[in-house]
């Protein structure tokens, strides 16, 4: 929370140095609608992710019990990292052999109710973009989706292979994209869409604000309404990374608001 007195000042130092105006103040957009689809992980993945949630616990007692830090910052990360991949249904086998395979959880609940959510968004005449943080979901999504054709926008991609992925996308000729936040957020015009599904996401602000913005934006009017759905495993860590996006949201309007 921020000390009191101190965002009106800092406002207003901003206000005798610029105006600010949002797009909505500009642009007759359609208006957003937030939904969350909460999934029961298998027992198999509850299993894992405990496992894994106790040993975190553990580091981290240990780390404050430790003036040195046992566990170091790095580890507690890669164990946070670990529980969000548990969620999106796999788990690397060897963090440090990229080419190793990771285990797949079978079935994969949140798998397939972003593979009925999109059905069911294309089969009513829509087109969706699924947002999604690891490089293993994109992939995972793109095989279950292959009928559908999709297109993705991942890192990696040349140039000339990104621009073919929005132009298909917004020409219809694909009615889906697959995306990271980090590559396909910035700079991108994906109005064809009024859904966008998040299926794994990062604590990371801009890359959760610019991707909402690929497909609201000039353009997007043609749409009544531009849908986000957040997919989401229940009590688990998807639940304290969709609060900590929604808190640093509030602080960051906070922040900005320039008031008469």
């Amino acid at each position: 929370e921020p000390v009191e007195g101190v965002v009106d000042e800092f406002n207003g130092r901003l206000h005798v140095r610029g105006l600010r105006f949002r797009k909505e103040d500009c642009l007759d957009l359609p208006p957003k609608i937030h939904e969350v689809h909460e999934v029961e992980m298998t027992r198999e993945q509850a299993a894992a992710y405990r496992d894994m949630r106790d040993q975190l616990l553990v580091d981290l007692e240990s780390m404050d019990q430790d003036e040195e830090g046992t566990a170091s910052a790095s580890i507690i990360l890669t164990q946070i990292l670990r529980l969000t991949q548990i969620t999106s249904g796999f788990l690397p086998r060897d963090a440090d052999d990229p080419d190793s395979k990771p285990y797949l959880f079978e079935p994969n609940p949140k798998l397939n109710a972003l593979d009925e959510i999109v059905r069911e968004q294309v089969g009513d005449g829509r087109s969706v973009i699924v947002w999604a943080w690891y490089r293993q979901d994109v992939a995972r999504i793109v095989e279950k989706l292959a009928d559908l054709s999709p297109v993705r926008i991942v890192g990696g991609m040349t140039r000339q292979a990104r621009e073919e992925a929005e132009r298909a996308f917004q020409a219809g000729e694909a009615r889906v994209l697959v995306g990271n936040p980090a590559s396909a957020g910035v700079g991108l015009n994906l109005q064809a869409a009024s859904v966008a599904i998040y299926y794994s996401q990062g604590y990371n602000l801009e890359h959760r604000a610019q991707s909402e913005d690929r497909c609201h934006r000039s353009g997007s009017e043609v749409h009544k309404s531009v849908t986000y759905i957040d997919l989401s495993c229940r009590d688990t860590i998807d639940e304290a990374v969709r609060n900590a996006l929604a808190g640093k949201m509030q602080l960051a309007d906070a922040v900005v608001e320039i008031r008469d």
